[in-house]
């Protein structure tokens, strides 16, 4: 959780005098005097900070405070304003003004520099930058008759409460993070077992050990521990729809709308014989591919469809969309199921949608299942 951040010792102090009653009055009635100005002089990116004026009107007038930072408004009537520092603006020098009016007279505005800090824009080795912006989470209740049509093929029992945990579509507005390009390998997880000694995966020895393959047979706590390990996190299941996405607005896939052909993921095909599976189209793996076999979202990030289903951060909640925060939003506080997303090898690839929601628990140890991590921007 994000704090606030002190003003000393970057805080200063503006004092403004009245110098005479012809310069500080407009007939009989005087205007505002501004005693103090008070904020920092240099910020972080994603930090929330709190500017304060100190005021006072000669003839007992109620005052009004315009805040304008970089341009747009931030409040309209209090003498402090809370600004969270956007990504886009590290490195640059923004201006903070404050108005001070009384409705009498010309209003009193102070203009004062504030530098944002910069941050490191070289990418951590094998991730992506997955820019500050929003977008429209989760699926709207009118496009469910379409989705039942399209699940039906492949389980007919099908039923519309199977969507209605990804409505309402929503805002959601997201910081800059950084992304694994690739799901997590089992050489990856190797690396990670022999130096801390951390007990196998599951299915570790059942198949013949594949280097490049994402790692499988792991518990939702294994992930965390791993991700800690390298220095990263699970993401929140908003930071990975919004990743897996690419930058593309109301598609189904992270590569559009087309259907999946054979060519553009790992799921469960006719090289696998299982009740669902789409006997029509072969991937060519009857269980997981090789990580970035298949080609990447838009931006740049491999397997976000199918291959295996991955772990996010937060718990399930099937009505969290209803009540979710818009900005940074990390999921409920509470539950006993945690979301994982992306569909697998061994499902259809309605389950590949990017707005497609799905549980385990988080003890659930799953042939299917695996993880990739992120790191913030600003520690």
């Amino acid at each position: 959780m994000k704090s606030i951040i002190t003003v000393a010792p970057y805080s200063f102090v503006l004092t403004v005098l009245c110098l005479s009653a012809l310069t500080c009055s407009r007939g009989d009635n005087a205007k505002p005097v501004i005693e103090e100005l008070i904020l920092p002089t240099i910020v972080q990116p994603g930090e929330t900070v709190v500017f304060k004026v100190v005021a006072h009107d000669p003839d007992g007038d109620q005052l009004t405070y315009i805040w304008m930072v970089n341009g747009e408004i931030l409040s309209t009537t209090q003498s402090t304003a809370i600004w969270v520092v956007t990504q886009a603006l590290a490195g640059q020098k923004i201006d903070v003004v404050i108005s001070v009016n009384d409705s009498l007279n010309e209003p009193i505005v102070t203009k004062s520099p504030l530098k944002i800090r910069s941050f490191d824009t070289q990418h951590p080795e094998n991730m992506v930058l997955i820019p500050t912006g929003e977008f429209e989470m989760g699926t709207d209740m009118d496009q469910i008759p379409q989705l039942l049509r399209l699940e039906k093929q492949y389980f007919p029992d099908v039923e519309a409460g199977w969507f209605e945990n990804e409505t309402p579509r929503h805002k959601v507005c997201l910081d800059a993070f950084y992304m694994d390009i690739y799901e997590v390998s089992n050489a990856q997880y190797k690396e990670f077992i022999d130096e801390t000694g951390y007990h196998l995966p599951l299915y570790w020895n059942t198949f013949d050990f594949a280097p490049d393959h994402p790692v499988v047979g792991i518990r939702w706590y294994d992930a965390v521990v791993y991700a800690k390990w390298v220095g990263k996190r699970l993401p929140a299941e908003a930071e990975w729809e919004y990743a897996v996405r690419g930058g593309l607005v109301g598609k189904k896939y992270p590569w559009g709308d087309a259907e999946v052909d054979g060519k553009r993921a790992s799921f469960a095909d006719k090289t696998i014989n299982l009740n669902w599976s789409n006997k029509n189209v072969s991937d060519e793996y009857k269980y997981t591919a090789s990580v970035g076999t298949f080609p990447p979202n838009d931006y740049g990030l491999y397997d976000m469809a199918g291959n295996v289903f991955e772990w996010c951060f937060g718990w399930y909640d099937a009505d969290y969309y209803a009540k979710s925060p818009e900005y940074n939003p990390t999921g409920p506080i509470s539950g006993t199921m945690r979301v994982i997303r992306g569909g697998s090898w061994s499902y259809p690839p309605t389950r590949m949608r990017v707005s497609r929601r799905t549980e385990k628990h988080l003890t659930s140890m799953l042939d299917y299942v695996g993880f990739r991590c992120i790191k913030s921007v600003v520690p």
